[in-house]
Order: structure tokens, then sequence, then C-alpha cells
């Protein structure tokens, strides 16, 4: 785990270094930066956690004091989930460029700018905190004495902030943020980026005849261009294809869960 946790981080490191370099700045690779970014820091965050408590076998030690737990809450549970969930819309960002600039050609010179796309990220960016905003002070962290095999020890605790239960209530609450991850997070986005990649494929496949067209016309420069485009289709077909194959199982995971802790289904 420590190993495949640091070749990815290199991995996505090296490509934040090339999609930013000033020549690379086009709304596609603007888009592919920013999911590097959120990618890489989803993994950065809770990576100093893993390794204390599993690399150097810190597992079975009690976490002290609350601040600590505090920390650890939010960088193993709230700031993954932030840069995950901004990831997952930027992705279905890049999806609807995409076919905006394959399907619709004259639309995609308006919409598919980079300032417009920078004022879309941003966007994803802030609404992607104002979700998980909330996770920031839902919990309070106190400390707690016990007794571990009759040694008097000290560690913390966490209970549901006040604030939850005296406006909605914990369940309330905690339906409302997992069934909205469910809908808009998982579910929703996946639904759509099928219907998506679908549509780009068809739309690829009617290009690559057009291209076949044009190189028996001998229309040479056009045809390079078709090419040129197709193999960025391509390209965007394949990520939202291994994108769809990781997120989907954990859509039905985390639906399995809500379903079995919120409405007390048995599983």
């Amino acid at each position: 785990m420590p190993f495949l946790l640091i070749i990815t981080i290199i991995a996505n490191t090296l490509i934040v270094i090339v999609l930013a370099q000033t020549h690379m700045r086009t709304p596609t690779n603007l888009v592919l930066l920013a999911m590097a970014i959120a990618d890489l820091l989803t993994l950065l965050f809770p990576a100093p956690w893993y390794f204390y408590m599993y690399t150097f076998g810190n597992h079975d030690k009690i976490l002290y004091p609350p601040s600590a737990c505090y920390a650890y809450h939010i960088m193993i549970e709230v700031l993954p989930a932030f840069f995950h969930t901004a990831s997952i819309w930027l992705t279905l960002l890049l999806a609807g460029q995409r076919y905006i600039y394959v399907c619709h050609l004259t639309t995609s010179r308006t919409w598919c700018t980079v300032p417009r796309v920078c004022k879309a990220m941003v966007f994803i960016f802030i609404m992607a905190f104002c979700h998980q905003s909330t996770r920031f002070v839902d919990r309070e962290f106190t400390s707690v004495n016990f007794l571990w095999n009759d040694t008097p020890r000290t560690g913390c605790q966490f209970e549901t902030a006040k604030w939850v239960n005296e406006t909605l209530g914990e369940d309330t609450y905690y339906i409302l943020y997992y069934g909205f991850r469910i809908v808009f997070v998982h579910i929703g986005p996946c639904a759509l980026l099928v219907l998506l990649n679908l549509s780009l494929f068809r739309a690829l496949r009617k290009a690559q005849r057009k291209r076949e067209k044009l190189f028996n016309e001998n229309r040479k420069s056009e045809c390079i261009k078709l090419r040129d485009s197709n193999s960025t289709t391509i390209m965007l077909i394949v990520i939202v294809t291994v994108f769809l194959m990781l997120e989907i199982p954990l859509a039905v995971t985390t639906l399995l869960h809500v379903m079995q802790n919120a409405l007390a289904i048995v599983i």
C-alpha cells in the first residue's frame, strides 16, 4: 500500500508539472490539471496518517489529545471527500466540454473557452466545499478516561455537535448528507458520464467515417486535424471509462451503507 500510494502521488505530481506549462493551457488540459490536483490532494491529506497508523505500526495506539482526533477526522474523512467530490464533478465537466466540442462545434467556440472553463472549475470547487462545509463542525471531540487491560488510560471520544441535534437531528442530518452524495456525487454524475461516453463514442465513429472520406478525397490537412481531434476524444473516453470502473462500485457501496444504517435494512 505505501508503494502504491507513493507511485500514485508521483504520477499525479508529474501530470501537474506537465500540464501547468504555459504552452499546455488549453480548456481540456486545464480541466485535466484541476483533476490531477484534486486527486493528488485526495491522497496527500490522509497519507501522513496512513503512514503513522499502518506503515509505522501505530494502529493499536490510543490517539490523543482531542485536537489530534479532530485533525485525524478532518484529514482522513472530510478533506479527501471534498477533493474527491471536486474530482468527480471535474470529470463530468471534462466529458461535457468534449461533448460540446465534438457534437456542437459552433457552440464550443463560445462556451469552451479558457475563461469560461476556469470559472466553471472555481464554481465546482466552491460547491464541493459547501457540500462538505458542515462536516468540519458536525462533531465535538472531548477527553475521556477509561480502563484498558485494567490500566487507566486517557483518550478522546466524539459526539454529534449540539447544533446538529438541535436543528435537524442526527439521523436526518446524515440521511440528507449521504442522500445528497448518492444522488449528486455518485449515481447522478456516473449516469451522466455513461450517457456522454456513449454519445462521444457514436460521434467518434461518425468522425472516423468522415476522416476516411477526406483521406480518399486527398484532403490531408483536414484529415490530420480530424485525426488529432479523434485522438483527444479517444483519450477522454478511456479516462471516463476507467473512472466509471472505479466509481460505480463506490456508489453502490455507499448506497448499500446508507440503506443499511439509515433505513435499518439488513443487507
